[in-house]
């Protein structure tokens, strides 16, 4: 057997321009995508299935920027997808366009935001484990209960069913992002926020 040195770095970031490409090629026969993608979300070992030629990636970490209208959306899912654990660890996001512009638009000089996101990310990479502090535990311990006790049902329930999860780790981005590897008060009520908005969007499209 042929044994390749793996590398240091596991992350990838990828774009899907066309979800609904991505969601016809799940339903093929046999096809492991989607459930390779929830593994991927867990962060559990990735491996092929093939006898010959094996691969595999250990501790690895996924993210995707995905879209999709509405209606391909409604016309595709299956509810597999709903109630199988596929849609609760994406992010949804409704999105429209900004502005009319018929003859194009100038990119504004990025240097200073490119900067700024490379600072953010070498930092990051030497962060180990991350806390809360007492605020922020606090706040969290009076989210985290009261959904709980009202959780949602349904198929709206069935894809925010993962909240807990998600805004936990939109409160880490937000307190990396600003440099911190502690979590604050101010962290977690950014994740809230934007968690909302998820929110409001998967009771638009799922409700």
């Amino acid at each position: 057997y042929l044994s390749v040195p793996g590398v240091a770095d596991k992350r990838l970031l990828f774009e899907c321009q066309e979800l609904a490409a991505v969601m016809r090629a799940g339903k093929q026969e046999r096809s492991t995508l989607f459930p390779t993608l929830r593994e991927a979300w867990d962060g559990q070992d990735l491996r092929t299935p093939t006898k010959n030629n094996p691969r595999k990636v250990t501790d690895p970490h996924v993210s995707g920027v995905c879209h999709i209208t509405p209606e391909e959306l409604a016309k595709l899912q299956t509810d597999a997808d709903i109630y199988g654990g596929t849609w609760n660890r994406f992010l949804w996001v409704a999105a429209r366009r900004a502005r009319l512009c018929p003859h194009g638009g100038d990119f504004e000089d990025l240097r200073e935001l490119q900067a700024r996101v490379r600072s953010v990310v070498v930092n990051a990479q030497n962060v180990g484990r991350m806390r809360r502090t007492v605020a922020a535990d606090r706040l969290w311990e009076r989210e985290y209960f009261r959904r709980a006790e009202c959780p949602p049902g349904g198929v709206v329930g069935a894809i925010l069913g993962r909240a807990e999860a998600q805004i936990l780790r939109l409160s880490m981005l937000a307190a990396l992002c600003r440099g911190e590897s502690v979590i604050d008060e101010v962290d977690l009520a950014a994740a809230l926020d934007l968690w909302r908005y998820v929110d409001d969007t998967v009771r638009m499209l799922f409700g």
